[in-house]
């Protein structure tokens, strides 16, 4: 397990990579304060003719119980992304764009998941680090193959 910690606004965050999603193509859980995110990259490789468009895909995602909370509709589950986590899946998307240009066309899926939640902390530069450090392991791991 690798870790890597620095201070980001008085606070001590820590990326911690090697440990969960053993099967995806790189993963970090970043934590600052009280708030804990894990970023997944899971790749393909493209089947057919090239295409002219980088085939990326951002799921993220704010877990209801990371607040404390439980769903409030009938079954209890939590159905589909709000408004905050699209544009959030929007941001990190813009970017990671322009860092993967240069790496070998293939389908990349991240997916970002939120498991704890601290009010005082801005997930959205924890989350774009963590999404960062993710894309600078796909690239060593790229070089080793």
């Amino acid at each position: 397990m690798d870790r890597l910690q620095f201070t980001l606004d008085e606070r001590l965050v820590t990326l911690e990579t090697g440990r969960l999603a053993p099967r995806a193509a790189g993963a970090v859980m970043a934590r600052c304060g009280d708030a804990a995110v894990l970023a997944a990259v899971a790749t393909a490789p493209l089947e057919g003719a090239p295409l002219d468009h980088l085939p990326l895909m951002v799921d993220y995602r704010e877990r209801a119980s990371a607040a404390g909370r439980i769903p409030g509709n009938y079954l209890r589950r939590e159905v589909r992304q709000g408004e905050g986590e699209i544009l959030t899946s929007r941001l990190i998307d813009r970017a990671l764009r322009p860092l993967l240009k240069a790496a070998e066309p293939q389908r990349i899926h991240v997916t970002v998941t939120v498991y704890s939640h601290d009010p005082t902390v801005d997930l959205d530069d924890a989350l774009l680090r963590a999404v960062k450090e993710v894309n600078a392991d796909l690239v060593v791991m790229a070089s080793h193959l």
